[in-house]
C-alpha cells in the first residue's frame, strides 16, 4: 500500500473513531431507546453536529494558523514572558517584521488538515437529514 494512501486510511480511521466517541459520550447521558421517534431524530441530529462543529472549527483554526494569523499572538505572548522574567529583558529585543519573516522562514505548511473538513462536513450534512426528518415527522 502506498504511504499517502496508508496515512490517509490512519488519519480517516482515528476521525471516524473520534466522531464515534462523541457520539457515545452524547448517548451515553441520554434514554434514546425510550424516546419517541421524532425526538430520537432530535437526538441524532444533536449527536452528528456536536462533532462535525468542532472538525470545521479546528480545521478553521489549523488553516488559519498555517497562513500566519496566529504570529500576532506568539510574538505578543513571547513578549510578554520575556518581561516578567528577570534577566530575560537583557537580549535585546527582536522586531515584529523579523519575526515574521523567521517564523515564515520557519513555518511547516500545513497541507494535510483536509479530512477535518471532510469528516466535519460529513457529520454535518448527516446532522441536517435528521433536522430534516425530526421537523417533517413533528
Amino acid at each position: 500500500m502506498k504511504k499517502e494512501v496508508k496515512t490517509a486510511l490512519i488519519k480517516y480511521s482515528i476521525s471516524v473513531a473520534i466522531v464515534a466517541g462523541l457520539i457515545a459520550l452524547y448517548f451515553g447521558e441520554r434514554d434514546f431507546v425510550g424516546a419517541s421517534v421524532v425526538e430520537q431524530y432530535r437526538m441524532l441530529c444533536d449527536a452528528f453536529f456536536i462533532p462535525a462543529i468542532l472538525f470545521l472549527m479546528i480545521g478553521g483554526l489549523v488553516w488559519a494558523s498555517s497562513k500566519g494569523a496566529m504570529d500576532g499572538i506568539s510574538f505578543l505572548t513571547q513578549n510578554f514572558i520575556r518581561a516578567i522574567i528577570p534577566g530575560a529583558r537583557a537580549k535585546t529585543p527582536q522586531k515584529y517584521y523579523d519575526y515574521l519573516q523567521e517564523r515564515s522562514e520557519r513555518r511547516k505548511q500545513i497541507s494535510s488538515y483536509l479530512f477535518l473538513f471532510v469528516v466535519g462536513g460529513i457529520c454535518f450534512a448527516v446532522s441536517l437529514v435528521f433536522l430534516y426528518l425530526f421537523y417533517h415527522n413533528r
